[in-house]
């Protein structure tokens, strides 16, 4: 073979080296896939409230009521106060109350209660104080409110000097839950 037979060898192998090398360098540069890219829906979550505010009257007591000296026919006329949800989720209103009679008292036993409250129980008439340990329970959307409404009476009676200085004391405390349908 002779040198110029090998060298036109040599030259088509690096022509076509250098073709292919030429095709992988544009194949590769030119090479492109589709995409694209949305934003997809979203949202805010935030948990509500539930605050429970209740108010004597006069507005802004804490005490319903306070008396001394109270002797037989003793009425303390209406005595209102309002619970109030002011969160933004229905709930339910439970109220307890304690009565606390000094040692050895007989008042708890004579003084009576009338009432009306929306809830369980709501309406009640002339019953011994007691009654308000059985507890309330009133449904109590966001933002609305109910009133209530409570007389006390020390009526006359044949043992009404069993009673003579003893004092009775009534706590009560609200909560409020969130409603479950």
């Amino acid at each position: 073979m002779s040198i110029l037979q090998k060298n036109k060898k040599l030259a088509a192998g690096i022509g076509v080296a250098a073709v292919a090398a030429a095709a992988l360098a544009l194949g590769a540069g030119t090479y492109a896939a589709f995409s694209d890219t949305e934003a997809g829906p979203g949202g805010t979550l935030a948990a509500g409230t539930l605050t429970l505010d209740i108010t004597g009257s006069p507005t802004a007591t804490t005490q319903l009521f306070s008396a001394s000296n109270i002797a037989p026919g003793y009425d303390s006329g209406p005595l209102i106060f309002t619970i109030e949800n002011t969160g933004t989720i229905d709930g339910t209103v439970r109220g307890d109350a304690t009565v606390t009679e000094n040692a050895g008292g007989e008042l708890d036993k004579q003084l009576r209660v009338s009432g009306n409250c929306p809830g369980t129980p709501s309406n009640f008439s002339n019953q011994p104080v007691s009654i308000l340990t059985t507890g309330f329970n009133a449904e109590i959307d966001a933002g609305d409110s109910v009133v209530c409404t409570f007389r006390f009476t020390f009526p006359h009676a044949v043992n009404n000097n069993d009673a003579q200085g003893d004092s009775v004391t009534i706590d009560s405390l609200f909560s409020i839950t969130q409603r479950t349908t």
